[in-house]
This record gives C-alpha cells, sequence and structure tokens, in this order.
C-alpha cells in the first residue's frame, strides 16, 4: 500500500528519485485481486473489504500473498510481525467506485519493482504500468510479493541501489536487471 501513498505525495512533491517497490499500481488494484482472494479465503476477503480492519489470519495465508519460496522459520517470524491492515486503505486500492488513483510522474525519476510471482498485483500489469507511464521496469521473475524478504536471493538490494545511484548521482554504471 506503501506504493500509492508514494505516488500521492510525489504528485505535489519533487525528490531525487521514487522506486516503488511491489506496488499498488496508479490506476489502482483490480477486481481479478478481489476475486482470487474471495477464492481463496471467503471470510478473510469479505472482513478486508468491507470490515474496518483485517489481519492476515494464518501463516498458509501469510505465504500465499506475500512469499513463494521461504523456509519455515522465516516465515514464522514473517508473520509473528504482522499487523492489521486497513479495510478502507484495500477497499481504496481495489473496488471501482472508491478507488483512489494517482497521476503519472514526470518531474521524478520513477522505478517499479515487480516480482514475477506476485499474488496481489500482476507482474505483467505492473510491466504495462511503467511502460505507459515512462517509468523503469525492475522486472524480479522469480519473486513474490515481499521483495524485501530475501534481497540477496534475487539481487534485490544490487538492482534497486544501482538504479538509485543512476538516477541521484548521474553515474552510468550498468544496471543489473535491466
Amino acid at each position: 500500500m506503501g506504493g500509492l501513498i508514494v505516488q500521492k505525495y510525489l504528485e505535489s512533491h519533487e525528490v531525487p528519485a521514487a522506486l516503488l517497490i511491489a506496488p499498488c499500481p496508479a490506476m489502482g488494484g483490480t477486481l481479478g485481486l478481489l476475486v482470487r482472494y474471495t477464492m481463496d479465503q471467503l471470510w478473510p476477503a469479505l472482513t478486508a473489504t468491507y470490515g474496518r480492519k483485517t489481519a492476515i489470519q494464518d501463516q498458509a495465508m501469510c505465504r500465499r500473498l506475500f512469499f513463494d519460496q521461504i523456509s519455515p522459520e522465516k516465515l514464522e517470524a514473517h508473520f509473528n510481525r504482522l499487523g492489521l491492515e486497513s479495510s478502507r486503505a484495500i477497499r481504496n486500492m481495489v473496488l471501482p467506485l472508491f478507488k483512489v488513483k494517482a497521476k503519472k510522474i514526470t518531474s521524478t525519476p520513477v522505478a517499479v519493482a515487480a516480482g514475477g510471482r506476485d499474488y496481489l498485483f500482476e507482474f505483467k500489469m505492473l510491466q504495462k504500468w511503467a511502460t505507459d507511464f515512462d517509468y523503469d521496469f525492475l522486472p524480479f521473475p522469480e519473486a513474490a510479493h515481499n521483495l524485501l524478504s530475501e534481497p540477496e536471493a534475487f539481487a534485490f538490494g544490487e538492482t534497486t541501489c544501482t538504479w538509485l545511484d543512476q538516477k541521484t548521482t548521474g553515474a552510468d554504471a550498468p544496471v543489473g536487471a535491466l
């Protein structure tokens, strides 16, 4: 959800560069996400969409939403750190009548980092959005939604730091995943 907040911030503020990590796209999430989530977890999907606050119910749900390949120990640690999510924010991301949308950012270099196995925001949708908005696209085809959980596994840290260095210092070093 942070990616949408950053996009809204950038509508009225200029920064040297912005890296959106597995973000909700500017046009909001898709109803496909809501349908998929409802089919996987009916009750949590309803409370996430229509309640006040929602929580990830169990480790299986945590794995499905955020991770692809993670050890049971790391999954348990991540699950234990999860907090409540705002159902209003979820509605604002996926329901057509409630969607918060963001404008194209032209004053700041923007990159969209996306995981090919992301449950929440489809890889091809994020790639198309980045292309349509003239943002750089940093693909991580083997990663799930939580790109920060094991950044060394996909060269995430190296790739994103290289991109940020290029955009903020003008360095001409090649970006690893581009």
